[in-house]
């Protein structure tokens, strides 16, 4: 029986690579990609016979040309109260389109209901078994979709990247992550109880788990690494200005072809507003900060970027950060702190932390009880080698603690959620058991650190699914295409849901 598929977040070519590879070689039938425009060529080339939806098409809810016939379907109180959790969600995951500030929340709303129309219909129109994602979606269009889809019971398969160099797993859903994972994890730690064999791991993660315990210059994890090295642009005040000029000369381009670039002209004008805008984030956040005493104890937090799929949806509801330090915050031991230091990213030239940040989280941050703003001068690995414990909603962060033998609090959604010394606490009971186990003395076994990277290794899949991972040549491009298809196919196989009619 002939698998219909639909593949999102087609952005890099190889993504369309191995959807063709899924059609030739186990003769799926692809019938929709979403992609940039630079894609579309590709799709023509290797997928003749599907639909192609460009992003920026998509994201205003405006069908193909191909599909251009396809009517919105009605929504009413059922559909709309079983997505009901996802909404806010979706409405915050639209910061990153406010560019101007002007993205409302009467305006966001119209955009879930329009998207959900959208893609409710198209999902009725084709049928398909399976809608597979890169990373969990986490532009706004293609949450709507993966939503939809857990409603009507569409597979859904995307991929977590682990902080291991080249090792990814595929998923059905970023909430519930890899039970094949969790599953062998149980049952080595179930063995090493009678026994604790020596762990043999591939040089590179051994490698790589011996940077985790030196310095933050070793240690920093390798997308972050590139992303510092090659995509920060304003590292120096000529270089910021340089940036600029090139802002400006834009708006100047898009003026000149008229109104067609109004929209262009726009978007780059604001951009050069952003950049100054992240400057007084920057200086305002720092004004608050206050010097960090580690003669006391503490906790230390590590805030996500934002806007980022880190925060939403991987956060949750924690994605509002401050609730995770309200929480935190309520429960401490007596006599505890809590360190809470902005992401080496968030103010960086590659972010919009201008969309997402504003002084009044920082005001609320810093007028809590017990809690201290961290100057960004201050590394993570020294505020991880001096703490109680951890705090992070989705960052590796928790996972350099465990490494580096500290217990880690977890409130959202990550892929290392089941390994030894992460405490999951996505509920107040939660929270106050794992803050009470750490006060009594919580120890984390480095052994089973090292079982849960050997799990890794027999369990992911060998490649790569971000442009950042594919400019490290992790591994071949063609490898990497054929594992990451074959990948697919196998998971499907053993994990395809019964579907049911959509409500509505």
């Amino acid at each position: 029986m002939t698998t219909k598929a639909f593949f999102a977040q087609c952005s890099l070519p190889f993504w369309v690579e191995v959807a063709s590879y899924l059609e030739r070689r186990y003769g799926w039938e692809i019938q929709y990609v979403i992609g940039n425009r630079g894609g579309e060529a590709k799709v023509q080339e290797l997928l003749p016979n599907t639909v192609f939806h460009m992003h920026a098409l998509a994201k205003r809810s405006i069908p193909p040309k191909q599909i251009k016939d396809v009517r919105p379907a009605p929504l009413d109180q059922n559909i709309l109260t079983s997505l009901s959790s996802h909404e806010p969600i979706f409405l915050k995951m639209l910061d990153r389109l406010n560019f101007d500030g002007s993205f409302s929340y009467q305006k966001r709303l119209f955009a879930y209901h329009s998207q959900v129309s959208y893609w409710k219909a198209v999902l009725e129109r084709f049928r398909p078994d399976v809608v597979v994602f890169r990373p969990p979606p986490h532009l706004g269009f293609d949450y709507v979709l993966y939503a939809l889809c857990s409603i009507l019971r569409i597979s859904t398969i995307m991929f977590e990247q682990t902080a291991i160099p080249g090792l990814v797993f595929p998923v059905s859903s970023f909430e519930k992550g890899s039970e094949e994972i969790r599953a062998a994890y149980r049952e080595v730690l179930l063995n090493a109880k009678e026994t604790k064999k020596q762990i043999e791991l591939s040089d590179s993660t051994s490698r790589y788990l011996d940077g985790l315990r030196k310095d933050y210059s070793e240690g920093l994890p390798f997308h972050l690494r590139y992303k510092l090295q090659h995509m920060d642009s304003r590292r120096s005040r000529s270089a910021f200005l340089s940036s600029i000029w090139i802002d400006v000369k834009e708006v100047g381009r898009a003026i000149l072809i008229g109104f067609t670039g109004a929209r262009e002209s726009n978007k780059s004008f604001y951009r050069i507003i952003g950049k100054f805008q992240r400057l007084r984030l920057r200086r305002y956040y720092q004004s608050l900060t206050k010097e960090v005493s580690f003669g006391h104890p503490y906790i230390f937090v590590a805030l996500q970027c934002e806007p980022e799929r880190r925060a939403f949806p991987s956060g949750g509801v924690f994605g509002h950060q401050y609730l995770m330090i309200d929480l935190l915050a309520r429960h401490l031991p007596k006599g505890w702190r809590l360190y809470v230091k902005e992401h080496v990213s968030q103010f960086k030239s590659y972010q919009h932390a201008e969309r997402a940040r504003t002084f009044a989280f920082y005001d609320y941050i810093a007028s809590r009880d017990g809690v201290s703003l961290v100057p960004l001068s201050v590394n993570s690995f020294q505020l991880i080698d001096g703490a109680k414990a951890v705090a992070t909603i989705s960052g590796t962060v928790g996972w350099e603690a465990v490494n580096r033998g500290i217990p880690a609090m977890l409130f959202g959604y990550s892929w290392y959620r089941d390994c030894e010394g992460i405490f999951v606490t996505n509920n107040e009971h939660a929270c106050i058991d794992a803050l009470t186990r750490i006060a009594e003395g919580y120890h984390v076994d480095r052994y089973k650190i090292l079982l849960y990277a050997k799990v890794l290794e027999q369990k992911c899949v060998k490649g790569y699914i971000d442009k950042v991972s594919a400019k490290i040549n992790l591994i071949p491009y063609q490898q990497n295409v054929n594992n990451i298809g074959e990948a697919i196919a196998a998971f499907y196989s053993s994990s395809r849901p019964v579907k049911t009619k959509l409500a509505g």
